[in-house]
């Protein structure tokens, strides 16, 4: 008698077993994609970048102060670079 239970235990997780092989193979599962290594950032376009975009919105700036009547527009704001390249240049002309 206990043969036959553990017989038909073992017959029954094959048969659930079979059934989910074959579902999977049926409807295989769809395979993760592989997230690619992103490339480090250059700080030299980043920094270009920024200033291209700095420079965008000072002329909307100006284009809205034109527009709008406006008093004197503020002043650019500069990268620590161009600040001292025309230190140097001011100094280059005494």
């Amino acid at each position: 008698m206990i043969v036959i239970v553990i017989g038909l235990v073992c017959f029954g997780v094959a048969l659930i077993y079979g059934w989910i092989k074959l579902v999977n193979w049926i409807w295989p599962k769809p395979k993760e994609k592989q997230n690619e290594p992103i490339a480090p950032s250059n700080p030299y376009i980043d920094a270009q970048r920024r200033r291209d975009q700095n420079d965008r919105w000072y002329d909307e700036y100006l284009s809205w102060m034109d527009h709008n009547n406006g008093g004197m527009p503020m002043k650019k704001v500069k990268t620590p670079e161009e600040m001292e390249f025309e230190k140097k240049y001011k100094q280059a002309q005494n």
